[in-house]
């Protein structure tokens, strides 16, 4: 299972160092314990996590169950599409609701948000934001003929069959991906390459291709750095973010098969 990262456990450590200040502050504690607590981060950023390189990604999308559209829950067949042509995180899948797809500018795109009533989360405020879909979603693989499909039979959720466990939705996902991966081959250290690493792949595909950071940032929910952009620049418009980033991702495997599986509505 996914474990969380030491740059995230020293924000976890940053909260309680600023609830210890406040209690010493206003005299109810003598002393900040958490003061210079912290997890020492080795080596750079980018080594936390691998992206997945060309081959693991055909082995993991020219699995058997991909080949013979075998696999039991159509979460398993969407999850790892939408993370390679998305970047959002695997919580914030899991718990999409349908009208979280929503058309903007004749772009459909996901509404990425936290929503009490429908028991929904994000990790920052930051994390607010439109991701537009890939061609290879809406129109190769009629992503929206599936979400259609749902709202007339009146579901709530995008993936019903998931329920929250540990208070995530994610929470089967992840112990099923990692399971998955080491099938299709990929068993390198477990932290290194994960369902998260779909997420590393979409940074680095536009990376590479010089896409700006800040376009990138936005797509994929991290803060946009600089007072011009950052404090003053609304969020990037949906048709730029998919003009800009998306129709650029390109990652150079086939996928052509997948248009037949089950999960794939046919008009």
């Amino acid at each position: 299972e996914e474990k969380l990262s030491a740059k995230t456990v020293n924000k976890y450590l940053d909260n309680i160092k600023a609830l210890f200040r406040f209690a010493v502050d206003n005299g109810y504690m003598e002393t900040n314990f958490a003061e210079g607590l912290r997890i020492r981060v080795k080596g750079k950023p980018y080594e936390e996590r691998d992206i997945f390189s060309n081959e693991e990604l055909t082995a993991l999308f020219h699995s058997k169950e991909y080949i013979k559209d075998t696999f039991d829950k159509p979460w398993k067949f969407w999850l790892p599409l939408l993370a390679l042509y998305t970047g959002c995180r695997i919580e914030e899948l899991c718990q999409l609701t349908v009208t979280d797809i929503e058309q903007i500018d004749g772009i459909w795109a996901l509404n990425i948000k936290e929503d009490k009533q429908s028991d929904k989360k994000i990790k920052t405020e930051s994390s607010y934001r439109f991701v537009p879909l890939h061609p290879m979603l809406t129109k190769d693989l009629n992503f929206i003929g599936f979400v259609e499909r749902l709202r007339k039979e009146k579901v709530v959720r995008l993936f019903p069959e998931l329920n929250k466990i540990s208070g995530r939705y994610s929470h089967y996902p992840s112990r099923w991906f990692k399971s998955y991966k080491e099938s299709c081959g990929i068993v390198s250290p477990s932290s290194k390459k994960v369902f998260h690493s779909f997420r590393h792949n979409l940074q680095d595909n536009l990376k590479q291709q010089l896409i700006s950071e800040s376009l990138v940032n936005e797509l994929v929910g991290h803060v946009v750095e600089g007072e011009s952009y950052g404090r003053y620049g609304k969020p990037y418009r949906v048709p730029i973010l998919y003009r800009e980033t998306i129709l650029k991702l390109d990652y150079g495997i086939d996928l052509s098969h997948l248009k037949s599986s089950k999960y794939v509505i046919k008009d």
